[in-house]
């Protein structure tokens, strides 16, 4: 039965790697569609240098309009491994095994960071994510109450131990705001 979730999972998995996929040949349509134009003016110009110079500009803005309205659109689900693989993969043009060797290489180098005799900081670049290994103290014990039935109880101590922490940096703070 085992096998069979595993392979039912992977099915729903090609599905949404079909459904993404016509939406990057909609975009490269646009883009050869993009570059035909700018062809046109360039064979114009060596007609007539005046009325190209005057063609040139108007071309030049609506340009500029597609770049600004190409704004990244926020996601609205989480998404589980596979799918951060499968949109990785679909957006770099890398294999599914190539962007899934980078994560496993990735969390190794994160690994090493934070050992015991590691460098304990680690910041992965342009995402924002900074993650540093801090050493809590120890705690005592003590006294305190159980919230949900108001009983008193008692708290026991903790040794000191490392703990890891992740802070974001300005990048990701103003992305977020």
């Amino acid at each position: 039965m085992a096998v069979k979730k595993k392979v039912a999972k992977k099915v729903p998995a090609k599905k949404t790697v079909v459904a993404k996929k016509p939406v990057a040949k909609k975009a490269a349509a646009k883009k050869p569609a993009v570059k035909k134009a700018a062809a046109k003016p360039a064979a114009k110009k060596t007609v007539a240098k005046k009325p190209a110079a005057k063609k040139v500009a108007p071309k030049a803005t609506p340009k500029a309009a597609p770049k600004k309205a190409a704004a990244p659109k926020a996601i609205t689900s989480p998404m589980v491994k596979t799918e951060v693989i499968n949109t990785i993969a679909d957006m770099t043009g890398l294999k599914q095994k190539d962007v899934g060797g980078v994560f496993e290489a990735m969390n190794e180098l994160i690994t090493r960071h934070m050992m015991k005799r590691g460098s304990g900081e680690f910041t992965i670049p342009d995402a924002g994510v900074k993650m540093h290994k801090i050493r809590k103290g120890p705690s005592k014990k003590r006294n305190g109450h159980n919230p949900y039935s108001g009983d008193a109880m008692v708290i026991p101590a903790k040794k000191a131990r490392n703990v890891v922490r992740v802070s974001a940096l300005k990048f990701l703070k103003e992305a977020v705001e």
